[in-house]
């Protein structure tokens, strides 16, 4: 019974087995770092992805986005209204 990964010999394809033998499909290897697609098979572009999203947010960590600054406000001037004149979806049809 083969757990783990399996290379094949013949085209250097990478498998992905459970420990009951099972083949992994659509769901991540036991050590969550590598996602298993369709037959068992590395989605390598994937993986290459949620990398490189997780080196943006270890750099993003050690910075401070819940800091306050002081803003300006403008005095803000009311919408303007619609005169009572004007009719709004004013059927054209008797």
């Amino acid at each position: 019974m083969t757990t783990g990964k399996y290379v094949d010999p013949e085209d250097k394809t990478e498998y992905f087995f459970d420990q009951d033998g099972r083949l992994l499909e659509e769901e991540f290897s036991k050590d969550g770092k590598t996602y298993i697609g369709k037959e068992g098979k590395e989605l390598v572009n994937f993986n290459k992805y949620r990398q490189m999203l997780r080196e943006e947010l270890e750099k993003d960590k050690t910075k401070d986005f819940g800091k306050k600054q002081a803003v300006d406000v403008a005095i803000r001037k009311a919408p303007k209204r619609p005169s009572p004149e004007r009719k709004f979806f004013q059927n054209p049809l008797p």
